[in-house]
């Protein structure tokens, strides 16, 4: 509990230090909404994870077709799913 509630407030804060909008959250993951534009988007931003081989969830079907759940990891795997998505808002996929 004590590891996911610490890794979940980083990873937070990081993701919404790069302009996403986090979903308060006190589960084992994040809901994170991606921007509604073309190559910036949630389906785009699940593309340049998994080439790095993160996977995060996509949540259509609960019609958040802008999102990703992003489950809550080790810190190396917190480290690199930061970094991926700072290159991907960068442009830098």
């Amino acid at each position: 509990i004590d590891h996911n509630e610490r890794w979940r407030a980083w990873l937070a804060d990081a993701l919404s230090a790069l302009g996403l909008d986090v979903c308060p959250s006190a589960g084992n993951f994040l809901l994170v909404r991606f921007p509604a534009e073309a190559g910036r988007d949630a389906a785009a931003a699940e593309k340049a994870l998994h080439a790095r081989g993160l996977i995060p969830r996509r949540v259509d079907h609960y019609g958040l077709a802008g999102y990703l759940r992003i489950t809550i990891g080790l810190e190396n795997e917190m480290i690199a799913l930061r970094d991926a998505v700072a290159d991907f808002m960068k442009g830098r996929s």
